[in-house]
Formats: structure tokens, C-alpha cells, sequence
């Protein structure tokens, strides 16, 4: 039985629901388990009512018990764009990356959940991490959540729970589940780029590292260096790969600690999400949180801002000596944008 304090951390990428149950720094029970088909549409609950109580159903089989629920958001439902700002005061900082969302967000600010967190600085500049979501694709989860019995206190891009539970801030994941492989691209421990396909022997896994370097190399530019790491049913794979690292030799860097007997398979986000230490809500961090659960706030309401802000911002960001991250750059900042599927 776990007490009170407990958290479920869940992962719903490849069909199934993957859930660590965490108290303290110990991971107590978990689960791996088929949804059925289509109680999941464009990454959200097509149900949300019938979702909670599959969910439910499962945590009471496996015995995972909880007061609160995590979630790691499949990459697909997610645009995650990195920022390289000029240094500035904390307050010029807040007034730029509102006027920015405003103005870079591909969706109404008002139908969004979204976040940012400082993701690194130097003596000039400011490297920022922006994330956004439908807010009914989190409403919805919210509310099948609900149904559980659990409130749900974090809710973000499955890349970051990735990233922090791998400890690698960029690197190209791949993890494959049967017969689906999952490429994800981290930089500055989001997703650059993520991409599902399938792969049947080394040819295919040697063009699929190419392609996710050649990602890498647009959203940072050429020569950027990355761990290539294997997870899932491709671990063992890693020896014939001279760069590659399998998933199981990155974990248990940071509490809770894999215990054994416990595949990686699946079970990564989880662990990323149930990483309490890794997840204040300090201005910035080597793998911050940027939390859609708590966010919706700032995409209701655009506000107004006086010509003054405005001018202030763009002059803030509109340098175009700090507009250089990579392809696909707009005036600003260059998107680095999730699809599941890709060319």
C-alpha cells in the first residue's frame, strides 16, 4: 500500500499506458498495459470519462495507489520552440515572452496551455524554452484523470520527462515497442524533432540516426555533437552500434532509482516525471519543468499591452545577432517543432 504522498507518473505513447507509482525516492509499483483501441484521438481521450475509469481499472489490478497523477504529453500534441535571448532584467524578460507567445504561438493564446522556463544563460545571452499545447487536449486529460480519484499536478512534453530521466539535455532517443520505433531529437531538453516509423534491421536504424542528426544539426547548427541512446526492444542492439548507449546504463543517476526487475522499456517518462528533485520550480535548470497543468491561466487571457511594451519587447528579442537557431527560423526564434510524423 502506498501512502498519501505518492505520486502515479503515467506515459501513453505506442497505444499502451506505461504508470510508475512513486513515494519518496522509491519507486514502489508499475505498470505496462495496452488502452484499448480508439479511447486515445490526437493524443487525447476520445472518452474522457470511459479513459478514467480504464485507467482506474488498471492502477486497482497492479495495486498502484496515489493522491496525485503526472503525465507525460506524447510529443505530437506538443510545440516546443528554444529562444536564444539577449541578457536582460527578469522583468524585461516576463514582458517579452508574453508579447512572444502572443505573436509565435500557432494557436489562439486564448484556446492554449502553455509555459516557459530559462533553460540556460551566459554573460549574454539567455537561452529560454517555450511549450505549448491545446488546452482542450490537457482539459481533456484533466477531466479523465479525474475520474481516477487523483489530481493530476503536472502535466508536460513527454521530450523533457525523457531528457531529465536520461539526464541528456541533447541527445537522439530511439525506443522501439514491438514493431514501432519512436525517434526523439532533445535539445536543451525538449524535442527538436520526433518521428515514428518502423525498422527491421540495421540499415534502417543507421538511415533513422542519420536523419535525426540531420534534424539536430538544423535546430542548432552543423558540427552539434549528441549520445545516441536505445531503449525499449533495441538495448540490446547498442553493441552493434559503436555510439549508441543503451537506456539502462543512463538510469539511476538521480532518484528514485530503477529497481530491478524493472525494464526500461516504456518506463522512461515515467521516471523522468517522478524525478522530484530534478522538478523545482527554480527560474532555471539543466532540465527544467515547464508544467501545462498549472499554466492555463496564461492562455486564457492575451491581455493588453501599451505601444511602449511592444516596442520594449521587440527591441528586447529582435536582435538579429541572437535570431540564429537554426532552420526554420522565423524573425525571432526558431521553431523546434514535434510532429509524429515527418518527411
Amino acid at each position: 500500500m502506498i501512502g498519501e504522498s505518492a505520486c502515479i507518473c503515467l506515459d501513453v505513447q505506442f497505444g499502451r499506458i506505461a504508470a510508475t507509482a512513486v513515494a519518496g525516492r522509491n519507486v514502489r509499483s508499475w505498470l505496462i498495459e495496452p488502452l484499448p483501441d480508439g479511447l486515445l484521438q490526437r493524443f487525447k481521450p476520445s472518452d474522457p470519462a470511459a479513459t478514467g475509469r480504464e485507467l482506474r481499472a488498471m492502477f486497482d489490478r497492479w495495486g498502484l495507489r496515489a493522491a496525485e497523477v503526472r503525465l507525460a504529453l506524447p510529443d505530437g500534441a506538443v510545440v516546443t520552440r528554444v529562444l536564444d535571448l539577449p541578457r536582460m532584467k527578469d522583468s524585461e524578460l516576463r514582458t517579452a515572452i508574453r508579447y512572444l507567445a502572443e505573436k509565435e504561438i500557432p494557436m489562439p493564446l486564448a484556446q492554449a496551455a502553455w509555459g516557459w522556463a530559462v533553460a540556460g544563460r551566459s554573460d549574454s545571452a539567455i537561452t529560454i524554452i517555450m511549450v505549448a499545447a491545446w488546452s482542450d487536449v490537457v482539459g481533456a486529460w484533466r477531466e479523465a484523470l479525474a475520474e481516477t480519484g487523483l489530481r493530476l499536478t503536472v502535466v508536460e512534453p513527454r521530450a523533457m520527462s525523457l531528457a531529465r530521466a536520461l539526464q541528456l539535455s541533447r541527445a537522439i532517443v530511439l525506443e522501439t515497442v514491438d514493431e514501432a520505433t519512436l525517434m526523439t531529437v532533445l535539445d536543451h531538453g525538449g524535442a527538436a524533432y520526433s518521428f515514428e516509423t518502423r525498422c527491421t534491421d540495421a540499415d534502417d536504424l543507421t538511415s533513422l540516426i542519420q536523419r535525426g542528426r540531420r534534424h539536430l544539426a538544423g535546430a542548432t547548427g552543423p558540427g552539434a555533437e549528441a549520445d545516441v541512446v536505445f531503449a525499449g526492444g533495441l538495448e540490446e542492439w547498442s553493441t552493434a552500434f559503436q555510439s549508441a548507449v543503451p537506456a539502462r546504463d543512463l538510469l539511476n543517476a538521480h532518484a528514485p532509482a530503477r529497481p530491478l526487475g524493472m525494464a526500461a522499456a516504456h518506463l522512461l517518462p515515467a521516471l523522468g516525471l517522478a524525478m522530484k528533485g530534478e522538478m523545482k520550480r527554480a527560474p532555471e535548470s539543466t532540465f527544467p519543468l515547464v508544467n501545462l497543468a498549472a499554466v492555463g491561466s496564461q492562455g486564457r487571457r492575451a491581455g493588453r499591452w501599451s505601444a511602449s511594451l511592444r516596442r520594449a519587447a521587440l527591441i528586447a528579442v529582435a536582435v538579429p545577432a541572437w535570431a540564429v537557431t537554426g532552420v526554420g527560423i522565423a524573425i525571432l526564434a526558431g521553431w523546434h517543432i514535434a510532429l509524429p510524423f515527418g518527411p
